[in-house]
């Protein structure tokens, strides 16, 4: 992993500015902490957040672009999130593959929010999934997730979890 790793940045042309950042923003009232794993400068100087994978599983090409945790890290720097490295406009994120069992590194990339059809669209997710967490109930519905659920047996959206 660390040699695709390796290869991976050397033929990367983005400026990297800091790694394992934290970070802490707020969207009307939703209060929003993470890490970023990578955050680089683009060539127009907007910031890019790379995540690096470690796992098998990858997204399907076609899910990168709506992908949640790279609207999220889209979204705070957007709110100024990383204001302090003089970054506030997002110019994309990528997911970067190294493990499994490929050969070599793959990356994913999410466009810029604002080159997005709908570029309002990571914070309506970020609204929607609080006003559900704030709910009094979580109704359990299938999605592409259930396949991999560890708790899968237990859930009453599936036959073998209504017993329970």
């Amino acid at each position: 992993m660390v040699r695709k790793l390796i290869d991976w940045h050397e033929g990367n042309d983005r400026e990297l500015v800091v790694t394992e950042e934290g970070f802490q923003v707020d969207i009307g009232g939703i209060e929003i902490i993470g890490r970023v794993d990578r955050l680089e400068k683009d060539a127009a100087g907007r910031a890019f957040v790379v995540d690096i994978k470690t796992g098998g599983s990858v997204p399907k090409d076609g899910e990168i672009g709506r992908h949640p945790q790279l609207g999220v890290y889209q979204l705070a720097v957007l709110k100024d999130a990383f204001a302090r490295f003089g970054l506030t406009e997002p110019g994309g994120a990528s997911l970067v593959q190294v493990g499994g069992d490929r050969v070599n590194p793959k990356e994913q990339g999410q466009k810029a929010l604002g080159d997005d059809a709908a570029p309002e669209w990571s914070e309506r997710l970020v609204r929607g999934v609080a006003g559900g967490m704030a709910g009094s109930s979580f109704p359990a519905t299938r999605n592409t997730f259930c396949d991999s659920c560890a708790v899968r047996s237990s859930c009453p959206a599936h036959d073998e979890g209504k017993r329970v």
